[in-house]
């Protein structure tokens, strides 16, 4: 009875301690995400999506640039802020980005991850 007693007791310490840390591990206070990020989206109607984003403390700077259609570059700056799971950012412009260790991921509008031909 010992032995099921104590083993109870070290599952229950090892769930509580697993869920303190995944509370604590998250983007916004474990990774280093402020900088700048630069890549190319995909594009349903042009060769992609020349994408330059920089993060400062609470305030982005987005510039675009659809390849292939035009050489105007698209710029936007504002704020952002962290969704309850604390992993995704939304800027004030609608857009979601997954932060990951030095890179982001761009989510569809509603803050899923993309699937389909243009993953």
């Amino acid at each position: 009875m010992k032995k099921v007693t104590y083993l109870l007791l070290v599952c229950l310490l090892f769930n509580c301690a697993e869920k303190n840390y995944s509370d604590i591990h998250e983007a916004k206070t474990s990774l280093d995400y402020q900088g700048t990020y630069v890549g190319t989206l995909p594009c349903a109607d042009c060769e992609g999506i020349a994408t330059k984003l920089i993060l400062a403390e609470d305030t982005f700077s987005l510039e675009t640039t659809y390849l292939g259609k035009s050489q105007e570059v698209i710029s936007n700056t504002g704020t952002y802020s962290w969704t309850k799971q604390k992993n995704v950012i939304q800027l004030s412009n609608q857009d979601y980005y997954w932060v990951i260790e030095n890179q982001l991921v761009k989510l569809d509008m509603r803050g899923n991850k993309i699937s389909g031909a243009l993953a």
